[in-house]
């Protein structure tokens, strides 16, 4: 997280007991009306993993996944 830190993505993968708040699911709407690909920052419960050796999660085989179970939060970027 932060400017200096490389940028990584990641697989998201909602579970299927996943829920989320109703306020930060309206701002993501908000943000993400005119831009589908707006920033938004999230604060999420779940699980991350790591790929090992010759494996890789999602449809563009990525290294890393969130296994998401709850959105908590969300906002606009700073700045």
């Amino acid at each position: 997280m932060g400017k200096s830190c490389a940028e990584t993505a990641a697989a998201v993968k909602q579970t299927s007991d996943y829920k989320a708040d109703h306020s930060a699911s309206a701002v993501i709407r908000k943000i993400t009306k005119k831009d589908q690909f707006a920033a938004v920052e999230v604060v999420f419960r779940g699980v991350f993993k790591a790929a090992r050796q010759g494996q890789c999660f999602g449809e563009l085989c990525m290294r890393y996944e969130v296994e998401t179970d709850e959105l908590v939060s969300a906002q606009a970027p700073p700045g």
